[in-house]
């Protein structure tokens, strides 16, 4: 595989991981909207429906990002085998820190790892999906919601 092929590779895997971020956004931002405006008052027969649904669509999701994880790293490999980078480009990782942050510490004369950004963000990304998804079941089945109704522009904040 060529120097060219890699790269656009590359790029395409992160166009895929941005749309399924995308896709991720809107499916939590659409049953936060649900849940707060009808799902809190369902029967407990509709919220197992709605969480399902909500689980489909994770699984869905994180079953894509491993694919792309597996394929990003699988080309970092075949980019550390190349002989000859014509790019100038060493690593092919996404570096941790943004390059006005590594400079500086590079300028500080400061060592750090900062080219794992690929391992970084596969981790982080876990990390928050899962702690959305315990949160939302949490949000659906175990927290109390109020009866208090959504401020419309006819009603009045009380004045304190």
């Amino acid at each position: 595989m060529t120097e060219a092929e890699i790269l656009q590779l590359s790029f395409s895997a992160n166009e895929a991981v941005a749309s399924l971020f995308s896709i991720f956004f809107a499916i939590v931002s659409a049953y936060i909207a649900g849940l707060y405006f009808f799902i809190h008052r369902a029967p407990m027969m509709l919220k197992v429906i709605a969480f399902t649904l909500l689980t489909i669509g994770f699984l869905f999701i994180g079953q894509s990002m491993s694919g792309i994880e597996v394929r990003i790293l699988g080309l970092v490999e075949a980019w550390n085998g190349l002989p000859v980078k014509t790019t100038g480009l060493e690593k092919l990782n996404n570096p941790i820190f943004p390059v006005p942050v590594q400079d500086l510490l590079d300028w500080a004369k400061v060592d750090v790892v900062a080219y794992d950004g690929n391992r970084a963000g596969i981790y982080t990304g876990w990390s928050v999906s899962m702690l959305v998804y315990v949160s939302l079941f949490y949000a659906t089945f175990i927290y109390r919601w109020t009866d208090n109704q959504p401020l419309t522009g006819r009603q009045q904040l009380p004045n304190n």
